[in-house]
């Protein structure tokens, strides 16, 4: 268990190492800007299309359920890109993304102009525009919740907000654009400020993490260390013995003199020179540099291995030169003489892997435990091969991915969710929801993993969006059963609108206006209901439904509107009411499946939306060139949101609420039971 614990130890501070921390500001107020204007183009443009309808329908000579399926491609295949969108985000980054989609987008409303019909036209103005504003799109989303964490409410409303500044911007402007020029012309001039896109993109910088060069905590001793303990104790005691050895020789020579001068009286001249040549040797050291090399073999250099400098850290094999038995960084192999039994070079080789490691001198049993140095050199290497397998399957670019943030779609207050305030700090938060996936998590699930020509960062956010075991879970089915009804309805008063006050005879300026009244009150309504949301005693899935409920009964009241005025009363009431729909999904997703899924979630979630908004204004208008009245096509609208209330109402059951799947992460009050009843 200890082991099991000290790898997580190292797995997280190899990842801290990598994973970049939201400045919550900075640079990010830059990003916020940018997304701000990026919404503005793609939302703008795309609820702007009720100006363009009657255009259309009397330019192609076209009912109205087939050419407001035109508008309707556009957004459905901007929401059905989502998945896309995000896999090429996590492969190549926010700002190459937007700036393609930008150019994807350009080059579509460029050629919309050439069509010949509106066939062509639902393909060039609808698919292929809409494909580029979701490369726009997503990057611009994701690029705030990278660089936000704390201050991710406030920077998300922002930049949403230009979803309802676009509305009312963009749609009377395009009214004045039919009035002085033709659609083509028209359609020239968005494609020019949907362009624009590349300058925002090119401003979304990747987040990297801060190059602090960590100091290395001090480390224990290891085998290595050990060793030269040893050798150092052990050439002490040798030089110790050579000195009383040397001492007594010389004692003993001393004696020999005067008993020689004792008995002869005098010394002869070859004597003294015999003594005196005896005393030089024993007194000068050999040229071995062993001080007891021409003493009795009684007392030999011990065999050891000489470490010259380990201050820089563990000593690997690596560093000897095997075939100069010379030292690299410090490692050499020993010179000296003797045997015993101890660790060779066959014992050592299987702890360090293939590494090579030079022929080394036997340690002698009397001076090292062989079991203590074989332990130690485990613990020495026991990291290499573990840390070189990671790196392996994740490389170090991998950590800064942004679709491997489990919160990368969350665009409530993060201080409002369990794994925020287990952490000590935003660092470990952002560590703790940080995960890349293996080989193994869907190799047994999808093809994709399989598949070649998908880089691994491409395919790892697919079938994470895409993983169908998530419509097992009755909430989530309940979840996108509303969306797919509410979505069905939500799209037909932007589309609608407008020609419905012209059959009324309202100027052309005055309807597009009833547009910008809804983009008007529909930011102020993402502010409040943000706001709203972020108390963490209010509900987000209760503001939903009631906000939902409003709107419904609202669109169920339009035939009531025959006028201007109560026209304008209803095109405010509808915009701050719908703001909820959109700006709540994720975190009512993430209350209901928890942030480990919201990802998940949000992919198929977002694929659900985009079908069902396609189909809603077709059918719509094919009700109105039925009927000849817009009447039933408002009270569709009204009738699906109140089922979409419905639908998500249910979630508040009991038995619902019981099927909730469990976190994966402990709130901090649970660990703190659990370090007491430990």
């Amino acid at each position: 268990m200890a082991k099991n614990n000290k790898e997580q130890e190292d797995n997280v501070e190899l990842d801290d190492a990598y994973i970049p921390t939201p400045p919550d500001g900075g640079w990010g107020w830059v990003i916020v800007t940018a997304s701000l204007l990026i919404n503005i183009i793609v939302d703008g443009i795309g609820y702007a299309f009720g100006v363009f309808l009657p255009v259309f329908e009397d330019y192609f000579h076209s009912t109205k359920s087939k050419t407001s399926l035109i508008g309707s491609a556009l957004c459905g295949v901007y929401l059905c890109s989502g998945p896309i969108a995000s896999a090429l985000v996590n492969k190549f980054g926010c700002r190459p993304v937007a700036m393609v989609g930008s150019v994807i987008s350009t080059v579509a409303f460029v050629l919309s102009m050439f069509s010949p019909n509106v066939d062509i036209l639902i393909v060039t103005y609808g698919g292929l525009g809409g494909f580029g504003f979701g490369l726009m799109y997503l990057p611009s989303i994701v690029s705030v919740g990278y660089y936000f964490e704390k201050k991710r409410a406030l920077a998300t409303g922002i930049a949403v907000c230009g979803s309802g500044v676009g509305t009312f911007l963009v749609a009377p402007f395009c009214e004045f654009l039919l009035s002085v020029y033709d659609w083509k012309n028209t359609a020239l001039i968005l494609a020019a400020i949907i362009f624009n896109g590349v300058a925002f993109g090119a401003l979304m910088r990747p987040l990297e993490p801060p190059k602090v060069k960590k100091q290395k905590p001090p480390r224990e001793k290891n085998a290595i260390d050990r060793i030269k303990e040893t050798r150092k104790r052990q050439e002490s005691e040798n030089s110790q013995a050579a000195s009383v050895i040397l001492q007594k020789v010389r004692d003993a020579k001393l004696a020999r003199q005067r008993r020689v001068r004792e008995e002869d009286g005098s010394e002869s001249e070859a004597a003294m020179y015999s003594v005196s040549r005896q005393n030089s040797v024993l007194a000068s050291p050999s040229e071995t540099g062993s001080p007891t090399s021409n003493i009795s073999p009684e007392y030999p250099t011990p065999p050891v291995i000489i470490i010259d400098s380990v201050d820089d850290g563990p000593v690997s094999p690596d560093d000897v030169d095997v075939a100069n038995g010379s030292k690299k960084n410090g490692l050499i192999p020993s010179n000296g003489r003797g045997s015993g039994d101890g660790i060779t070079t066959q014992e050592l080789e299987p702890l360090t892997g293939s590494v090579p490691i030079p022929q080394m001198h036997k340690v002698r049993r009397g001076s090292t435990n062989k079991k203590s140095v074989t332990q130690s050199l485990q613990d020495l290497w026991a990291v290499r091969p573990r840390v070189q397998a990671r790196e392996d399957v994740i490389k170090k670019e991998d950590y800064a991915r942004p679709m491997y943030r489990r919160d990368i779609f969350y665009s409530g207050s993060v201080a409002n969710i369990h794994q925020f305030r287990s952490q000590p700090d935003i660092k470990s938060y952002i560590t703790s929801i940080t995960e890349i996936p293996q080989a193994d998590t869907y190799e047994s699930k999808c093809f994709l993993w399989r598949c070649p020509c998908l880089p691994k960062a491409v395919a790892d956010t697919l079938m994470n969006m895409m993983d169908c075991s998530l419509l097992t879970e009755p909430s989530f089915i309940l979840i996108i059963l509303g969306n797919i009804v509410g979505m069905l309805g939500f799209y037909i008063p932007y589309v609608l609108t407008v020609s419905r006050a012209m059959s009324f005879g309202i100027d052309k300026g005055q309807a597009a206006f009833l547009l910008s009244i809804i983009g008007i009150t529909n930011t102020i309504g993402r502010v409040v209901i943000g706001a709203l949301s972020d108390h963490p005693k209010i509900s987000a899935l209760w503001v939903h439904n009631i906000t939902l409920m409003i709107t419904g009964v609202c669109n169920l009241f339009v035939p009531l509107c025959t006028t201007y005025v109560t026209l304008c009363i209803y095109a405010a009431v509808f915009g701050l009411f719908a703001a909820a729909y959109i700006s709540l999904t994720s975190i009512i997703l993430c209350d209901i499946l928890g942030l480990e899924r919201l990802t998940n979630a949000f992919g198929l979630l977002t694929l659900a939306r985009g079908i069902s908004s396609t189909l809603g204004p077709p059918v719509a208008g094919s009700l109105v060139d039925t009927t000849g009245s817009y009447d039933g096509a408002f009270y569709m609208s009204g009738g699906l949101f109140l089922l979409c209330a419905l639908l998500h109402s249910f979630l508040l059951l009991p038995c619902i609420q019981r099927n909730k799947p469990p976190s994966d992460f402990i709130a901090e009050e649970d660990v703190e039971m659990e370090d007491v009843n430990a």
